[in-house]
């Protein structure tokens, strides 16, 4: 069974339905969110355009290597045949020619290029609690949903190469309320 939306192009994760209006994609749906509940904490505190740049900072400097380090285990975690080979034919159709070899590239290059990511939301956190400042906002749920992914699908990798910088461990660890799901008494 494929669900699709009307667009009849394959579906987006994550979709939030609210009052019969179905809302996807993350940000949108943070954005959403902070309209519908404006009494609830903020996500944003008042500086939208700070976190939408944190996020395409993060998207681009951040997962981008994280990506192409789990691709190939995604692809090769992805079901039987018939779905690894649906997962490479739509992955490649968008890596302009390449396979997915090709594409997730050197091993060594990809984390060096995440470390580099990470240096400067690293000094960043040696001043302040949370990538947003004194408070968790959605800069810090975008890290930390990079990280997480990183985190469960090449635990060494997270270990050896982000953990071992001592602002984003300490970091890690203040925020495991938050990968927890569990409300802090602070917020």
């Amino acid at each position: 069974m494929t669900l699709k939306l009307k667009s009849d192009k394959r579906p987006h994760v994550p979709i939030i339905v609210h009052n019969d209006k179905p809302v996807v994609d993350s940000w949108h749906i943070a954005r959403y969110l902070e309209e519908q509940f404006p009494t609830c904490p903020s996500l944003f505190h008042g500086n939208v355009a700070t976190h939408k740049f944190f996020q395409n900072y993060s998207e681009k400097h951040i997962n981008t290597p994280i990506f192409r380090l789990v691709l190939l285990d995604v692809h090769q975690s992805a079901g039987d045949q018939a779905m690894q080979d649906w997962f490479r034919q739509d992955r490649e159709s968008w890596m302009r020619g390449k396979t997915i070899e090709q594409f997730v590239g050197d091993v060594d290059e990809n984390i060096a290029k995440l470390k580099t990511g990470i240096t400067i939301v690293s000094a960043h956190l040696k001043e302040f609690l949370f990538v947003t400042g004194e408070q968790p906002g959605w800069a810090d749920v975008v890290f930390l949903s990079h990280l997480t992914f990183l985190a469960a699908l090449k635990p060494e990798i997270f270990e050896d190469h982000v953990l071992s910088d001592e602002n984003v461990r300490a970091y890690w660890n203040r925020t495991k309320y938050i990968r927890n799901g569990v409300a802090s008494p602070n917020l």
